[in-house]
């Protein structure tokens, strides 16, 4: 099928969508005036695989033991993939870890690394 992206008319024209519904894209990004970036790491923009994680980990130690002050023995500590859980509830008293899943069932427990 040949697609002609020009014939191609939008569903809704922009100016139909309120202002504060529409999104708008920043064409003159300065990267040499950009000081600090973010990852959206709850995938709700991208999936990401585990190198980026890994990547994230390495960077925060490594950062923590240069500029913080953190014992240089930090630097021995790997990401162990599958260690990290997104959405706990923390029970600070029980020292219990909960992970809930979309419909709010308990997918992980744990008390301190033992799984429960």
């Amino acid at each position: 099928m040949n697609l002609n992206l020009h014939s191609i008319q939008p569903l809704v024209r922009a100016e139909h969508i309120a202002l504060k519904n529409r999104v708008y894209v920043n064409r003159n990004l300065r990267l040499e005036n950009i000081t600090h970036m973010g990852f959206d790491m709850d995938h709700t923009l991208a999936v990401y695989n585990h190198q980026i994680e890994i990547l994230a980990f390495n960077l925060t130690r490594d950062r923590l033991v240069e500029s913080y002050g953190y014992p240089q023995d930090l630097c021995a500590t790997t990401y162990e993939v599958g260690s990290v859980l997104r959405g706990l509830i923390i029970d600070k008293k029980k020292g219990n870890l909960i992970k809930l899943d979309q419909h709010k069932y308990v997918e992980d427990a744990f008390h301190g690394t033992r799984e429960i």
